[in-house]
């Protein structure tokens, strides 16, 4: 038998570790035992069960299923709140804890048994019926423009980018993201629609977050609809995600790139200027 393939990538903040015997036709990862969700300061959310690696620098969380384990290890001080039996904690309460949580991975995790029930399909059960292959069938994107730094205005647009397969579930994959925003130009020169942004990415499993999607930043560029006011405050995300052995795969959706606000469409009206001079911006 061939034994577990291990593999291994370290981030700034959190080090994702997987093991698998068998990954082909694997289910998604399931959870078990005492859920915890961790969130660190960039607002970046992992949940699992505390795992036995977990010490003084490093939270592992871990997800298992049949074959395959998958653990994320989170430094201590980027998190900023623990989740666990509907109380929340933080990084210093939860420890204690965390080592009463503890737990290793399960003995028979890699079995053969284990791996029959993932690797064999079910001929009686299954007769008759198609099994979907696991393949990205579309993307389903989630958007909204949103303020990353210490001043008070929208600083661009936070993506998520869902690969989805023929049963509804998501697969991370790797590829190549082109994202264009379109929007509405109210002066009387160049063209009404315009593009105003146009960003390029390079999608990463460890981009994912506990299989949701992956999460990318895109900031506002030559066009500033928060002080552009000759743009409109709405418009169009349209993604292309191209991935080798899948295919291209695109979305659009709509999208509020201007902050919602009456007192400030006033403000607007009467000054051609939406901050207060009171208010800190980055112009």
């Amino acid at each position: 038998m061939v034994g577990p393939r291990l593999s291994t990538l370290c981030l700034s903040t959190i080090a994702v570790l997987t093991v698998g015997g068998i990954l082909r036709g694997s289910p998604p990862c399931a959870f078990g035992g005492d859920l915890v969700r961790a969130q660190t300061q960039d607002g970046k959310i992992s949940t699992g069960e505390v795992d036995a690696e977990t010490d003084d620098n490093l939270l592992w969380l871990r997800l298992t299923a049949p074959s395959i384990v998958v653990k994320h290890g989170i430094r201590w001080s980027v998190i900023s709140k623990i989740s666990h039996a509907d109380r929340q904690f933080s990084a210093a309460e939860f420890r204690p804890v965390a080592e009463k949580l503890k737990s290793a991975v399960p003995a028979d995790i890699f079995s053969p048994k284990a791996t029959d029930r993932v690797g064999k399909p079910d001929v009686e059960s299954n007769r008759g019926k198609t099994v979907p292959s696991r393949r990205v069938q579309s993307i389903r994107i989630e958007t909204v423009a949103a303020n990353w730094d210490a001043d008070v205005e929208l600083d661009g647009l936070e993506l998520w980018v869902i690969p989805v397969t023929a049963d509804g579930g998501v697969l991370p994959v790797e590829g190549m993201l082109s994202v264009q925003l379109i929007g509405q130009n109210y002066a009387r020169r160049g063209p009404a629609y315009p593009t105003i942004g146009r960003w390029s990415r390079r999608v990463r499993i460890a981009d994912y977050d506990d299989f949701r999607g992956a999460l990318y930043r895109l900031p506002f560029q030559t066009v500033n609809p928060e002080f552009d006011l000759d743009f409109g405050w709405s418009g169009i995300v349209n993604c292309r995600l191209s991935v080798s052995g899948h295919g291209n795969f695109e979305a659009s959706r709509d999208v509020r790139v201007r902050t919602s606000s009456s007192l400030r469409d006033q403000l607007q009206l009467r000054t051609h200027r939406r901050f207060f001079p009171s208010e800190r911006t980055s112009r």
